[in-house]
């Protein structure tokens, strides 16, 4: 035989047999939420009161198929891992990382056109770093800091039509100053405090 070609064949056994070191995907169980029961501790199977592992998974009601509405991993009774949901046409509506309960990383939205809704960082289940919302045009509509859950830092908002709305300074939650536009223009008007009196 060819020395190239043993080698060709070794090489495709390799794949079939192992994927070359690729471990095989993980085959977890399902569970709709009316089969488990939330205890202290986390998720628990009502047939035999474990923490339940799997994918929780819930379909929409009516139609002639059952159309997938969410699906999540759990571990151990708790969220953990990757958690996505979508609109009754199957378009995806979000998707998010849960770690130990808690969301926790980047948490995408989509308006049902298919157009980007909202990208927020999350940590520990608290928004913590920037965030931003898209209006169902594409159009950038609002973008923020977060810190600990508290918009800190400036935060911006812009019309359906690209032109910006507001300009907010917050400080840990606390408006210090903002200013607002209308659509198409930007009014020119004073900078205003939280209570409505003009920043000298």
């Amino acid at each position: 035989m060819n020395p190239l070609f043993r080698t060709a064949s070794v090489f495709g056994l390799c794949l079939v047999w192992t994927g070359c070191g690729n471990a095989p995907p993980e085959v977890l169980p399902e569970a709709k939420l009316e089969q488990l029961e939330r205890g202290d501790d986390g998720l628990h199977l009502k047939t035999t009161d474990e923490l339940f592992t799997g994918y929780l998974v819930e379909f929409y009601s009516g139609g002639e198929t059952n159309q997938l509405k969410s699906k999540s991993v759990v571990r151990s009774g708790k969220l953990n891992g990757l958690s996505e949901g979508w609109f009754r046409d199957g378009q995806l509506q979000v998707r998010e990382e849960f770690l130990d309960g808690k969301s926790h990383g980047v948490r995408v939205k989509w308006h049902p056109n298919g157009e980007k809704h909202a990208e927020d960082t999350i940590e520990h289940g608290e928004l913590h770093g920037p965030c931003r919302k898209w209006h169902d045009n594409g159009q950038l509509a609002e973008e923020m800091i977060m810190v600990n859950g508290q918009a800190d830092g400036q935060a911006r908002s812009w019309h359906p039509d690209g032109s910006q709305k507001a300009e907010v300074l917050m400080k840990m939650g606390e408006v210090l100053k903002q200013e607002f536009w209308k659509e198409g223009e930007k009014s020119g008007g004073p900078i205003l405090t939280k209570q409505g009196n003009e920043v000298k």
